[in-house]
């Protein structure tokens, strides 16, 4: 597959196209060519990674503001995990992309979790230098929503708990749910869920939207835990 082949299937456009072909060159092809100028992608990996971790923390410190240190490091913990990478990898079909030893492909190399998700580190890292840190979180951050909707804050991040430790801390009575109503259809329908929590100036009430009780559960949650940080 050619290189305009690859930008045109990922959404990109690489001005140094030799960084993306290094991106996607493993290790064990570059030792099977036994030529000192065929770079591999270990040394973009390495940057790749610092890249996600910056792209990660900021955007969970940008959009969670009521979570705290321990809170974003555990939810950050999720998203640069190699499961995380790998899932976004396979839906791109980065392992057909990657340059491989006879050796290696005869273990089935392109399909190895840990073989795609080194990838998507390098590939990161090959995006930050050719275009900069703002190309390379719009790429992360759009794949990850398309993979993840809502970059998948209703099933990684459980602001259920999350609420429930944090009026535990306070030393605050639990949160306590209750079905409001439901709208729509049966294929369609919606539920609205109140959550109650106790605050320093009284009682916070906030109900939350969803397409199952659960996801209104959590979406109401969310909301209690934002307006909380307001109150302190």
């Amino acid at each position: 597959m050619s290189v305009e082949e690859i930008e045109q299937h990922l959404g990109l456009s690489f001005k140094q196209k030799n960084l993306l072909i290094q991106a996607f060159t493993h290790s064990s092809y570059a030792k099977q060519k036994n030529k000192k100028n065929t770079l591999h992608n270990e040394r973009l990996e390495f940057l790749g990674d610092a890249v996600l971790k910056l792209i990660m923390s900021d955007y969970l410190y940008t959009h969670y503001p009521h979570f705290e240190e321990g809170d974003l490091t555990k939810k950050r913990a999720v998203f640069i995990s190699d499961k995380v990478l790998f899932e976004i990898g396979q839906h791109l079909h980065i392992g057909q992309y990657i340059k491989l030893s006879n050796s290696e492909k005869r273990t089935k190399g392109h399909e190895k979790p840990s073989n795609i998700a080194n990838a998507m580190e390098a590939l990161l890292g090959a995006i930050y230098l050719d275009s900069g840190l703002d190309t390379a979180k719009a790429f992360l951050i759009k794949e990850i929503q398309k993979r993840y909707p809502q970059l998948s804050m209703m099933t990684l991040c459980d602001y259920k708990t999350d609420l429930q430790e944090k009026m535990q801390k306070l030393k605050k009575k639990l949160p306590e749910y209750q079905l409001k109503k439901e709208e729509g259809p049966e294929h369609e329908k919606a539920f609205f869920i109140e959550v109650t929590i106790e605050a320093a100036k009284g009682n916070i009430s906030c109900i939350g939207k969803g397409k199952s009780k659960k996801e209104a559960e959590q979406m109401a949650a969310k909301l209690a835990l934002e307006a909380l940080s307001q109150h302190e």
